[in-house]
């Protein structure tokens, strides 16, 4: 289908063949970034294999993408179980989403006053389907958020980045150093993220966009 320059795959519930179409929103690129047509799966993948999964094996936890069921009846699963026995004989069931500030769901009163608006309705939504069924499992429930922007919920900030941000920097203080590496492991952490949803980004948008014409 061709909408103002534009294609989306005929699975779309929205932009689909005989669908009603704002032309304005979707040349801006915003649908794009979160429909399930543009394969966001993609993304969502690479931010857990590139990113989380050297986070947490730097911390100590293996990485398990296989043994994820949690729901017994459903078959509805987390996308890893991470383990450090050092830390918890709970195992943790890691479940990371991202979302579009953008979209029509988060353009709210309340995201005009709290920055974080996005992620924690993301983090609402996935506490309520997979929280109960995990500490029925004898696991741990953790849930990342993440936007298409680059910005990362305060549940997993709180739970994770900070706490090892504050181990990595009184272990180099110990050493004699200023907390300079662990401040640049940090910003490390944050621009590697950014850039493989930038990158994943682009993809979901090349992928529906035509060449531009060419000029005579």
């Amino acid at each position: 289908m061709l909408v103002g320059g534009t294609r989306c795959a005929s699975t779309c519930a929205t932009h689909g063949p005989r669908c009603a179409v704002d032309q304005a929103e979707f040349a801006s690129g915003v649908h794009m970034l979160h429909c399930r047509s543009a394969k966001p799966l993609g993304r969502h993948n690479r931010c857990g294999r590139e990113v989380l999964k050297p986070l947490y094996i730097g911390m100590g936890y293996s990485f398990n993408e296989h043994l994820v069921h949690c729901h017994v009846n459903s078959g509805k699963r987390v996308d890893a179980r991470c383990a450090n026995s050092a830390v918890s004989h709970r195992d943790e069931a890691l479940d990371f989403t991202i979302g579009c500030p953008m979209a029509e769901t988060y353009v709210t009163a309340a995201a005009e006053d709290d920055r974080h608006a996005t992620t924690a309705a993301l983090e609402r939504g996935k506490r309520a389907k997979h929280a109960a069924a995990a500490a029925v499992a004898g696991m741990q429930y953790v849930t990342c958020a993440l936007t298409t922007f680059g910005g990362w919920g305060e549940e997993f900030l709180k739970r994770h980045v900070r706490p090892e941000y504050a181990r990595r920097r009184k272990a180099e203080k110990a050493e004699g150093g200023l907390g300079w590496k662990t401040q640049a492991w940090k910003q490390a952490l944050f621009e590697n993220m950014n850039i493989v949803i930038a990158r994943s980004n682009y993809e979901m948008l090349a992928m529906h966009t035509l060449p531009a014409e060419p000029q005579h």
